[in-house]
């Protein structure tokens, strides 16, 4: 009896340390998880940003083209 009592306490010792592990897994899993979710949404935000300023500089460009082919237009005709 006293044989059997032991062995359920060493293995419910067992199975609390084995609790222990996973738990302050999950935690520091928990951590990393919420880490790259914030370097996610930093990153979609950088992304979004670029693509506006990508934007802007194309419109640039083409506002530079058609300034361009009008000047040219005026060139013709004033050589005449």
């Amino acid at each position: 009896m006293y044989r059997a009592l032991k062995s359920t306490y060493e293995s419910e010792s067992r199975l609390i340390k084995r609790c222990s592990d996973l738990n302050a897994t999950i935690v520091n899993n928990a951590t990393r998880v919420k880490a790259a979710l914030r370097l996610t949404q930093e990153d979609s935000v950088a992304i979004n940003l670029l693509k506006r300023e990508v934007e802007q500089a194309w419109k640039l460009v083409e506002q530079g083209k058609t300034k361009e082919s009008k000047q040219m237009k005026e060139i013709e005709v004033l050589k005449g």
